[in-house]
């Protein structure tokens, strides 16, 4: 997966294959309405094959519903967007605000660059439907244009600690964050909800992400000789931390939330010897999961990974929403319109269904917790309070799913 390669457009208007969206076929460009969505994701620098993993999921969504688009008489073009940080989020989310061809936005994986766009794109009557920002602020400032598809980060806390308590027995933690609104709001939960359970914090160390793990967090370890490490944060700062322990009490688990469920730091913690547990929002293994990655695999060539599914997710709901928009206007669908018809619209997911409140949250995630699930051999050292194979029995409660 290479790094973003700026604005460009790919329409779809036609029915397409899997295979001929991997192979770079053009679908032909039918007559009716044309709108832009704009895909903002992280495509450059060491978050690019997350964000491209999600624009994949979103591309996937397109060419499968090209028909229900062709019904409706509307061409859809994606304008991908690479973003990277708060402040260029921001300066990109006043250009799609003010280009009246963009009629919608999905994307923001993260919630420090999700929350202060969406003010933003607020002022141009703008929605954003976000397929990973879990930050509980996302959704409770009353904007009237979010969408928040996954369950936020206070019931996700919760979670991530029944398990550390029930699962893998852990009396002490230390908890540390990357100072960011998503990072700092999962520890935080985890801590409180730990602390709730009877356990208690050896320590709680902050490094700004990108500068690598506190200075302090081996001597802590090695001092304090915690039962559990917990990360709030996204998988390259905490491949950085796992990285730093290298050796230091490997009996010691690592523990955190969705942003380490990827590929890459699955692989950083095999490497560096450290038993690894992540927060997921994916079902357990199914036939729609199983088909999913078969199809996402022949038109992609390689695994997708979680955040591609939530982006195919949310991508397909837009995406009827614009349809039953187009329907219902001459011409190009008003923003407004788009915003009020997704709010109305309920779908069936792959991760989760998709029903929104009116203050954007997804009911079915209202109250949804995070399934946990290894993502590296915990050493012969350590021994949890059962075998859960790559589950816990902390799972998912979505009605319907």
């Amino acid at each position: 997966m290479g790094a973003g390669r700026g604005w460009f457009a790919v329409v779809l208007a036609a029915m397409a294959t899997a295979a001929g969206l991997a192979g770079g076929c053009a679908p032909a460009r039918p007559a009716g309405a044309e709108v832009r969505v704009a895909a903002v994701f992280p495509l450059e620098g060491e978050l690019a094959a997350w964000g491209e993993a999600a624009l994949a999921g979103v591309r996937m969504a397109l060419v499968e519903e090209a028909a229900r688009l062709r019904r409706a008489r509307l061409a859809v073009t994606l304008v991908p967007v690479a973003e990277a940080g708060a402040a260029r989020a921001v300066a990109r989310a006043h250009l799609l605000a003010a280009d009246p061809r963009i009629v919608a936005v999905l994307g923001h994986l993260d919630s420090a660059t999700a929350v202060p766009a969406s003010e933003i794109y607020r002022q141009g009557g703008l929605l954003l439907l976000s397929p990973g920002a879990t930050a509980p602020e996302f959704t409770r400032r009353g904007l009237d244009n979010v969408f928040q598809l996954l369950p936020d980060d206070a019931a996700q806390g919760e979670a991530l600690a029944e398990f550390a308590v029930a699962h893998l027995r852990a009396g002490t933690a230390l908890v540390m964050h990357d100072r960011t609104v998503h990072g700092q709001g999962l520890a935080d939960a985890f801590a409180d909800a730990f602390q709730a359970k009877g356990g208690r914090l050896t320590g709680y160390l902050a490094a700004r992400r990108g500068e690598g793990p506190a200075e302090d967090l081996v001597a802590e370890v090695e001092r304090r000789r915690p039962s559990l490490i917990f990360f709030g944060g996204l998988f390259p700062d905490g491949c950085r931390a796992v990285s730093a322990l290298a050796g230091v009490a490997p009996e010691v688990p690592f523990l955190g939330g969705d942003g380490l469920d990827t590929s890459a730091f699955r692989l950083c913690a095999v490497l560096n010897g450290r038993g690894a547990y992540a927060g997921t929002f994916l079902p357990r293994e199914g036939r729609t999961l199983d088909m999913f990655r078969r199809r996402f695999g022949a038109a992609f060539g390689y695994t997708p990974e979680p955040v591609s599914v939530y982006a195919y997710d949310a991508a397909r709901c837009l995406l009827g929403a614009l349809a039953d928009a187009a329907r219902l206007s001459d011409g190009r669908p008003p923003r407004a319109a788009v915003r009020e018809l997704l709010r109305r619209r309920s779908c069936r997911g792959i991760a989760l269904p998709v029903s929104f409140a009116p203050d954007g949250r997804n009911l079915p995630a209202v109250g949804g917790r995070a399934s946990v699930r290894a993502l590296a051999p915990r050493p012969r050292a350590f021994t949890p309070a059962r075998a859960e194979g790559d589950r816990s029995a902390v799972n998912v409660s979505h009605a319907g799913s």
